[in-house]
């Protein structure tokens, strides 16, 4: 499994129990391609530089994740299809270098 970054932009107008519901469906997400989610943060709401459907608040999620290569392309298309997800990033976290004498 390799580790990776995943940034996630929400609406930032949601509703508590909406916003909650959007969390736990991205989670299952998760779960169907058998990753791990190793850190969670909410940084909370922000004013995006321009509007994205219709939409000036964002809420931005930070999560540390480790998946299968493999799996990958799977999780575009499933975060893909889950239409409240404004914008997503994924950035792979390089393995730390190992010393040598």
């Amino acid at each position: 499994m390799v580790n990776y970054e995943l940034v996630l932009v929400l609406p930032g107008n949601l509703e508590k129990s909406a916003l909650s519901s959007l969390r736990s469906n991205l989670n299952k997400i998760l779960t169907t391609v058998k990753a791990k989610l190793l850190k969670e943060e909410d940084w909370g709401v922000k004013k995006m530089a321009y509007p994205i459907k219709k939409t000036n608040l964002g809420q931005y999620l930070f999560w540390q994740i480790a998946i299968d290569q493999a799996k990958i392309k799977e999780l575009h298309r499933l975060f893909n299809f889950e239409t409240k997800l404004l914008r997503y990033m994924l950035l792979k976290i390089p393995a730390p270098a190992e010393k040598t004498k």
